[in-house]
């Protein structure tokens, strides 16, 4: 009965921590997603401080940290209504490094498009574009 005890917990161990480890990267995919929206939706209503761009992404990111934003509109990265802002998030996603449980490497990226409905105080037709390591 013990043999059987330890050959079903092992499983079942890994299983159970398989479940939190992707239950909370899923967490933080959502979030991720949240903020490259808003990163999107503010340079589409014609923010060009890419300083408070990059720190309205990573508040509405919550819980994930992001490395890195991008913001660029097309078509040829020029700033003009009815064109498309890009937002590009890359971020860190948390491991727990529980034993026996596969993760994801590297960095994942999340991208939004937003039409532009607003230059606010981008010059029309100006080339612009925000990277910004965080």
């Amino acid at each position: 009965m013990a043999v059987e005890f330890a050959l079903v917990l092992v499983l079942f161990l890994t299983l159970v921590f398989a479940v939190i480890q992707y239950g909370y990267y899923f967490f933080q995919l959502q979030g991720a997603s949240a903020g490259t929206r808003e990163g999107a939706r503010l340079a589409s209503l014609g923010v060009n401080n890419c300083t408070t761009l990059a720190n309205s992404v990573q508040a509405a990111a919550a819980g994930v940290k992001v490395t890195n934003v991008k913001i660029e509109f097309t078509p040829g990265g020029t700033a003009t209504q009815g064109a498309d802002a890009t937002a590009t998030v890359t971020y860190a996603p948390t491991t727990f490094g529980f034993p026996f449980v596969p993760f994801i490497t590297g960095s994942p990226t999340q991208k939004a498009v937003s039409r532009v409905e607003s230059l606010g105080s981008v010059t029309s037709g100006s080339p612009y574009a925000c990277n910004v390591n965080l």
